[in-house]
């Protein structure tokens, strides 16, 4: 007969190396709350830092501006690709990101106005991974905490996540970024405790 002491050894060896999961937000002007990676907006002069144009609640809001009450972080950044622009004509916009973890969520706020319609391409680490297009109804206002992107099952490791504002010779399209979400998934190891009344194992010695 074997002894179950390296079946209890590996047990609670299992116990004390575990998986945690925590989620951190890359706001869109303050970036990642943990490394401070800021969001890079290309071309910068395309897009729009909402903080200086939006409008709380209560106040009087220009036509077409977002609300900050109802943004993550009370801020947002914006672009419109238009092939005939009169800054960039026909060039997608872009933001990119660079993160470590294992999941990722991008959320935006979607125009209600006509013709500002919603057209994102997403790549990962340079592969695109997804696509997001919407129509809008035609009235005014805004949907906010849009969920645009997920990828909830990536290799956890340093990744790139560029999303891109419209395409070449497509639609009128409006990008307003509130924040990307990213999983991490970090293992901690605790320091060895033996578990009570039980020695090191030196040796498996079979019982006769």
């Amino acid at each position: 007969m074997l002894s179950l002491f390296p079946f209890v050894a590996v047990f609670f060896w299992f116990l004390r190396a575990q998986a945690l999961l925590s989620n951190i937000t890359i706001d869109d002007t303050t970036g990642d709350s943990v490394t401070g990676a800021l969001v890079a907006y290309a071309p910068a002069d395309a897009w729009t830092n909402g903080q200086s144009v939006a409008c709380a609640q209560g106040s009087h809001c220009p036509p077409g501006t977002p609300n900050l009450d109802n943004l993550g972080g009370r801020s947002f950044h914006n672009s419109t690709f238009s092939v005939d622009s009169g800054r960039h004509p026909n060039v997608p916009l872009t933001a990119t990101v660079q993160f470590n973890g294992s999941a990722v969520y991008v959320y935006c706020a979607l125009s209600r106005a006509p013709n500002d319609n919603a057209d994102m391409i997403f790549y990962l680490d340079g592969v695109v991974v997804g696509r997001f297009s919407q129509t809008p109804v035609g009235t005014a206002g805004y949907d906010y905490t849009v969920l645009v992107y997920t990828n909830p099952s990536i290799p956890q490791g340093q990744h790139t996540l560029t999303i891109q504002n419209g395409q070449q010779n497509g639609v009128r399209a409006v990008m307003v970024l509130d924040s990307i979400v990213y999983t991490q998934n970090r293992r901690r190891r605790e320091p060895h405790r033996h578990p009570t009344g039980l020695q090191p194992l030196r040796a498996v010695h079979a019982l006769e």
